[in-house]
């Protein structure tokens, strides 16, 4: 399960290793865009599987930042 920015932007922070555990609606990457902050959260329980972003890079949208296992 892919996790993909909503638009273009920067990543700010990214908050999760691969092999984390998550819990639903958990903020795992914060990207700026349109002068705002916008958290990319868990849409459900799970492993990171893959971390693709990293702070200060410019992500176009429905570049894949996080890829997460099924629970």
């Amino acid at each position: 399960h892919g996790l993909e920015a909503p638009m273009p932007g920067v990543i700010t922070r990214v908050m999760v290793v691969v092999g984390d555990e998550v819990s639903k609606g958990q903020p795992l990457v914060a990207l700026e865009a349109m002068k705002m902050e916008h958290l990319i959260r868990a849409p459900h329980a799970g492993r990171v599987k893959s971390v693709s972003a990293s702070p200060g890079i410019m992500v176009q949208a429905g570049a894949t930042l996080v890829e997460l296992a099924e629970a």
